[in-house]
């Protein structure tokens, strides 16, 4: 059975030769020291709004962000008829995709 790590287990601490390690006091505040600043401490975040906001403001400003003019190229070439269509690749996709949800 394994002891957990703890003040109950001073004394009980070996070296690798087997001998029992003195617990010194100096070494017991240390310790005690570092785990009361431990567990004190705490991680703490917090948000502004006013970054944040002129974030948002700025992506709504300047509008999504993808290529018009290639949009309207594959539109116009849709109505023409004249966009590229692979049969084969949107089949094989299409049978992909079903696999995936088969699994």
């Amino acid at each position: 059975m394994v002891d957990p790590i703890s003040s109950a287990a001073t004394g009980r601490i070996r070296s690798a030769s087997g001998a029992p390690v003195a617990d010194t006091s100096s070494e017991r505040q240390q310790v005690d020291k570092v785990s009361k600043a431990a567990s004190i401490s705490r991680d703490q975040v917090q948000l502004g709004s006013s970054g944040t906001s002129a974030v948002v403001s700025d992506l709504v400003a300047k509008g999504p962000p993808f290529d018009f003019d290639t949009v309207e190229r594959i539109k116009k070439a849709i109505e023409n008829g004249t966009y590229p269509i692979d049969v084969d690749k949107i089949t094989r996709h299409l049978f992909d995709s079903h696999d995936d949800i088969r699994l």
